[in-house]
């Protein structure tokens, strides 16, 4: 299973893939900064795993991090 929810001013969004996946994301959703922090959730064990600062133009996808069952994506306004 896979879901995904989503600030209602855009401020983060967040996909929990419940398995090997592939998400799509619309980069220009997310609030009004100009890049976005993006990063990985185990929900095994907490830890995270950065992604880094992206850009809000266009679409980007992402894959479940290699060798993990499941994982929460985070996509959050990055600081000016």
């Amino acid at each position: 299973m896979n879901l995904a929810a989503r600030h209602k001013d855009g401020r983060w969004v967040m996909a929990y893939l419940g398995s090997k996946a592939e998400v799509s994301i619309k980069m220009d959703r997310i609030s009004s900064a100009r890049q976005v922090n993006a990063f990985w959730i185990d929900p095994r064990d907490g830890k995270q795993e950065s992604i880094g600062k992206l850009s809000k133009m266009g679409v980007h996808k992402f894959s479940t991090p290699e060798g993990w069952e499941d994982a929460l994506l985070v996509l959050e306004e990055a600081g000016e």
